[in-house]
C-alpha cells in the first residue's frame, strides 16, 4: 500500500528545487481545528492575504510566489 501523505524525506527532496523566496501556505481543513497529515497534493500560486491569519490563493503556473500544501482531510 502506497503512502498517501508526504514524509519528511519526500518534502526535503521536493523543497530542494523550490526558490527560497516562496512562501509556504497551508490549506485549512474543513473544521479548522483538527490535525491531518499533508497530502501528496502540492500546488503553486500567489497568496493574497485578507488579514494576517487568512487569505486566498490564485493558482497560476506562470509566476507563482507560493507553494500550497493540503491536508489529507
Amino acid at each position: 500500500m502506497e503512502t498517501q501523505y508526504i514524509t519528511v524525506a519526500m518534502l526535503k527532496e521536493f523543497l530542494r528545487d523550490i526558490p527560497e523566496h516562496y512562501t509556504i501556505i497551508l490549506s485549512n481543513d474543513g473544521e479548522g481545528n483538527s490535525f491531518s497529515p499533508l497530502a501528496r497534493e502540492i500546488s503553486f500560486g500567489t497568496y493574497q492575504p485578507d488579514n494576517p491569519f487568512i487569505g486566498d490563493v490564485e493558482f497560476n503556473e506562470e509566476s507563482p510566489s507560493s507553494m500550497i500544501l493540503f491536508p489529507i482531510s
